[in-house]
């Protein structure tokens, strides 16, 4: 006889899946109370039922190898529809089990199950013990077995709430090493700033003053104008990059999106059109016109507009030239120019990330401080990319970010 559902079948069933108790793995708690309801009933199976909508699922056992059963044939599921311990001391005389499988074919005559009850009055199983033969149980049994069945609804509690404990400290111990590398970038980005924007800014103040003291010519008073204005210009840059950077990295995830990367290296090229023709270098773009590339793309454009313009500082009357490599298992986009190329101590700090980024005087005396390839660094590995260079002195250079792929 197929028992019927509780009234309150929906309610029970949310209140059991709150517990996140069922198919998980045996503990030790759980398989102690079944072990010590078994001796106190003297019967060889104990078990902890718990009834989902369809089956009886056995979150402890003694004496019995199965995990579950279907939920039409759970003594259980008559259990659950009682308040008190639910006792059938002779399966074959009573018509709801004389029939049953487990009693025919396994021999299951007697059952006892106390209903584990929750506070707020839901019955989610029980803590039962079955004989295959015929028992009664005495006062003190049934007593004991009432005690031990509310015990495991007292374990179901402890344990959902070391499961929020251990939660809520897996979420502490991550937002701690959050805000440590958090605190990490903003102290080097202030180093960064009081060194890189302090520097550029002095030598404006120092041009200013000279200019005011009155006693420069016309023509050299001009050229000191020029020269703070391409001065003012990368500071701004500089400081405008700076703030994209912070605020990249103060979001937890960078959304990808598609970007037409033939596309973006055009409107980075033509931002130097100017200094491209002034120096007499021939900008090569041959990134596929459709070509796709999946990742956040205002970090891509900072260090692809970065890279560029490290080329154009270091090269003049040659060349820069960009590309994509495809392959199973990366993306490569390459910025390659026939400039002065690097010294080796410049390629370790980058490629190993030690030692200082010292930036050398570009072709026309163009100062650098490090700070834009330190940037790209950072904002590479933001991207799920890393930046790696090669170079010959007097023979150009070559970085390369490299996205790999699963």
């Amino acid at each position: 006889m197929v028992a019927p559902k509780p009234i309150d079948e929906e309610e029970r069933l949310a209140e059991l899946y709150k517990y996140e108790i069922l198919d998980t793995y045996p503990e030790e708690d759980f398989d102690q109370l079944v072990e010590l309801a078994s001796a106190i009933c003297e019967v060889p199976i104990s078990l902890v039922s718990l009834i989902d909508r369809d089956r009886q699922w056995f979150k402890a056992k003694k004496g019995l190898d199965l995990d579950e059963t279907s939920r039409d044939v759970a003594f259980c599921a008559h259990a659950i529809l009682q308040d008190e311990v639910f006792i059938v001391e002779n399966a074959l005389d009573d018509i709801r089990f004389f029939d049953n499988p487990y009693v025919v074919n396994d021999g299951i005559r007697f059952y006892a199950g106390m209903p584990i009850k929750t506070r707020n009055g839901k019955n989610l199983g029980t803590l039962c013990v079955i004989d295959r033969e015929p028992k009664t149980l005495s006062p003190s049994q049934k007593r004991a077995l009432e005690i031990l069945g509310r015990q495991v609804i007292n374990l179901m509690e402890l344990r959902l709430t070391n499961n929020r404990q251990k939660e809520l400290i897996t979420l502490l111990d991550k937002q701690k090493e959050e805000l440590k590398a958090q605190n990490e970038f903003n102290s080097r980005l202030i180093k960064l700033l009081a060194h890189d924007i302090k520097s550029p800014l002095t030598s404006i103040k120092g041009g200013l003053d000279l200019i005011l003291d009155g006693h420069l010519p016309a023509e050299e008073a001009s050229q000191i104008f020029k020269d703070l204005s391409d001065s003012i210009n990368s500071t701004l840059q500089m400081v405008d990059d700076t703030l994209r950077w912070g605020l990249l990295n103060m979001r937890k995830i960078l959304p990808q999106q598609p970007v037409r990367l033939h596309d973006m290296i055009e409107e980075i090229k033509d931002l130097y059109n100017f200094l491209l023709k002034s120096k007499h270098i021939q900008f090569v773009n041959s990134i596929p016109r459709n070509y796709i590339i999946e990742t956040e793309p205002e970090a891509l454009e900072i260090v692809l507009r970065n890279l560029i313009q490290n080329a154009i500082k270091y090269t003049e009357n040659g060349s820069i030239k960009v590309s994509v490599t495809d392959s199973e298992n990366m993306k490569c986009i390459s910025v390659s120019d026939t400039g002065k190329g690097m010294k080796p101590s410049q390629l370790q700090a980058i490629n190993n990330q030690t030692g200082e980024l010292v930036s050398t005087l570009g072709t026309h005396g163009e100062k650098g401080t490090g700070f834009g390839l330190r940037m790209c660094i950072d904002l590479a590995k933001s991207i799920g990319a890393s930046l790696y260079a090669t170079s010959e002195e007097g023979k150009g250079a070559q970085f390369k970010l490299i996205f790999k792929q699963d």
